[in-house]
């Protein structure tokens, strides 16, 4: 009964269970200039931007041929003890891998690389890590990041693997918002 937040901004998949819990706000965005096709789920969320799962990799010590084209790939051997990952990123990534692949493929995918593969789980900056050498892969990183860690001169690049994963993330108004006024 508690409502803390006034504005939510996830991914279109996190707000999807507030919206149909009637949780989130009708917002007249069009007069906050949003277009109508950057408004979704019945005018509750203003969509802000899309987000790409990406693997980066250490650009100085994996060759880009090396680095891996489908997400299947990160089970094989040759990436053994080469990985890391965070911990929410990656947990969203097997999730939406569950949409092509079925619920079970997705979670043996995800247990192998837990089991078997010594990922490097963390919330340690995956730039750092892939800088100094100490993983050569970081796996399920956001796209715009790796470009951003690239245009300020890191020795580190990226692939994005198939399937690809896309999500849009959105702004809505929280309908129980303690200060909707200053939410709108």
């Amino acid at each position: 009964g508690r409502h803390d937040a006034d504005v939510f901004w996830a991914p279109l998949g996190s707000a999807l269970p507030l919206f149909q819990r009637g949780l989130l706000a009708d917002v007249d965005w069009s007069s906050l200039g949003i277009a109508r096709d950057s408004i979704g789920l019945h005018g509750t969320m203003a969509y802000t931007n899309n987000l790409v799962y990406t693997i980066a990799y250490n650009s100085s010590l994996v060759k880009r041929t090396d680095a891996p084209l489908t997400w299947k790939e990160l089970t094989e051997e040759k990436y053994d003890g080469k990985m890391m990952a965070r911990p929410g990123l990656i947990s969203r990534l097997v999730g939406a891998l569950g949409t092509t692949w079925g619920e079970e493929a997705a979670l043996r995918y995800a247990r192998d690389l837990r089991d078997r593969r010594d990922v490097l789980f963390t919330g340690a900056s995956p730039e750092q890590i892939l800088r100094s050498g100490e993983r050569l892969f970081a796996i399920g990183m956001v796209g715009h990041l790796v470009q951003q860690w690239k245009r300020d001169g890191a020795p580190i690049d990226y692939v994005i693997p198939e399937p690809i994963v896309l999500t849009q993330f959105g702004a809505a108004v929280l309908a129980d918002a303690p200060h909707p006024r200053a939410a709108r």
